[in-house]
């Protein structure tokens, strides 16, 4: 599984993993608003060489990923979460293929 990961700071450390390539997911990029944050993160984590984007919006149109995983402050789950759903919604190939996703994903938001 490719995986974008929106969120590098203080506390999501432990999702960046001791290894964070495997045979079942692998980084494709990450996103950090804080500039400080991610050369030294990536370097820790032998990440060298995957992107690093400021917004959310520019890795979903170029990099292929399965999955963005969001580990950004509570407060910013919502309006990460409905953008990463928009592109999986826009790529399927009906609404009735995209609808569970949305669906669960609305369902999960309202526990």
């Amino acid at each position: 599984m490719r995986v974008i990961q929106v969120g590098m700071g203080r506390t999501r450390d432990a999702w960046m993993g001791p290894a964070p390539d495997s045979d079942e997911s692998r980084h494709v990029g990450f996103v950090e608003v804080v500039p400080e944050v991610p050369q030294a993160k990536l370097a820790q984590r032998g990440l060298q060489g995957v992107r690093v984007f400021g917004t959310l919006d520019e890795p979903l149109l170029s990099i292929e990923a399965d999955a963005v995983l969001n580990v950004t402050p509570a407060h910013f789950h919502r309006d990460v979460s409905i953008m990463a759903l928009k592109t999986v919604f826009r790529t399927t190939e009906s609404s009735q293929q995209g609808r569970p996703v949305i669906i669960g994903a609305a369902t999960s938001q309202a526990r």
